[in-house]
């Protein structure tokens, strides 16, 4: 656990609690080993959230919990009465890049976004189109979400989680691969950029 996350999360609590409960804020501030008194201190400065961090953070909740459910389903299959083994590895699969046809229906989309101060036409009839996925993200992101690169590093993000991931998901091994190492070129076909494939063994 990192204690020095919690030792400042708790300083900035406390500063930012002084103005009314000064008090309880310098109980706070002596206990966590601060020697000067809190009323003295300055405020937390404010600053901008860093975007590529907020959308890294949004894209690990994501995938996280899409890989808890693609667990779900491999450990209970729908057709088979007797469910398999509990897997003790898995393969996670990413892209980062599209591919040249994906490219070229992401250039038609922003287009068609950017001509339409950043929505779709009509999106009943996108999503017939099979345009409803973008949509989404479009509503979700802005029109970035239509960009030809991923700006996060996505192997970067694993690694740095694979504990974590190993935890949650109870897996001894995990490896991690791009669509060009890939065993599997055919499950790996199906991973786009931010979508990642996660494989059971």
């Amino acid at each position: 656990m990192r204690s020095d996350l919690i030792k400042l999360y708790l300083e900035y609590q406390a500063l930012i609690l002084s103005p009314t409960c000064l008090h309880i804020a310098e109980q706070v501030w002596s206990i966590i080993g601060k020697k000067t008194l809190i009323v003295n201190e300055q405020r937390p400065a404010c600053c901008f959230a860093d975007p590529l961090i907020l959308d890294t953070s949004e894209f690990f909740k994501k995938t996280i919990q899409t890989f808890r459910l693609r667990l779900d389903e491999h450990l209970n299959p729908k057709k088979k009465k007797v469910a398999p083994a509990i897997p003790t590895k898995a393969t996670i699969i990413y892209s980062s890049k599209y591919l040249q046809w994906q490219q070229e229906i992401l250039v038609l989309l922003k287009k068609i976004c950017e001509d339409n101060n950043g929505d779709f036409i009509d999106n009943k009839k996108n999503h017939k189109n099979g345009y409803c996925d973008s949509s989404d993200k479009v509503g979700q992101r802005g029109i970035q979400a239509l960009d030809l690169i991923f700006n996060i590093d996505q192997r970067k993000v694993f690694e740095e989680m694979t504990e974590y991931l190993k935890g949650a998901l109870k897996i001894d091994d995990i490896s991690i691969e791009s669509v060009e190492e890939a065993a599997d070129q055919t499950l790996a076909s199906k991973v786009v950029p931010g979508t990642p494939i996660f494989n059971f063994s």
